[in-house]
C-alpha cells in the first residue's frame, strides 16, 4: 500500500474470502498501520478460523498460520462472521457468502494440505 500511495486509514472494510495462511500475515502488517484507528470491520466466513497444516510422509508437519479471533479484536478489527450473501453495509456492495462446490474439480485443499 506504501508503495501504491494508498493510505490505510481510508479503508473503511476489508472483506476475506477465505482463511489462506498469507491473509494472516497481511493482516498482521495492516493492524500494524491502522495502530490507534477505530475498530475497522472485517467480514469472513466462519471457517476462516480453521487450522491448517502441510503433512508430508516421512516429514513433521508444519502447521501453518492461523486465523485469531482474540488477535484480530486486538489489533483493531471488528469481526462480522458470515456465512450467507449480505451487502456490504447498506451499499449495494454483495457479498457472495459461501459458495458450494458442484463440479468434480472443485476439490478444495488436496494433499498435502490438511484442514483439522
Amino acid at each position: 500500500m506504501e508503495r501504491l500511495g494508498c493510505d490505510p486509514k481510508q479503508i473503511e472494510a476489508v472483506v476475506l474470502s477465505h482463511g489462506n495462511w498469507d491473509y494472516v500475515t497481511g493482516l498482521d502488517g495492516l493492524s500494524r498501520a491502522l495502530r490507534g484507528s477505530q475498530k475497522l470491520p472485517l467480514i469472513l466466513h466462519p471457517d476462516a478460523f480453521t487450522k491448517r497444516r502441510i503433512s508430508v510422509r516421512g516429514i513433521t508437519p508444519f502447521e501453518l498460520p492461523t486465523l485469531s479471533k482474540v488477535a484480530l479484536r486486538e489489533a483493531g478489527f471488528e469481526l462480522i462472521e458470515e456465512r450467507a450473501p449480505s451487502t456490504l453495509f447498506d451499499s449495494p456492495v454483495l457479498i457472495t457468502g459461501e459458495i458450494d462446490r458442484t463440479y468434480p474439480f472443485e476439490t478444495g485443499m488436496s494433499s498435502p494440505h490438511e484442514a483439522w
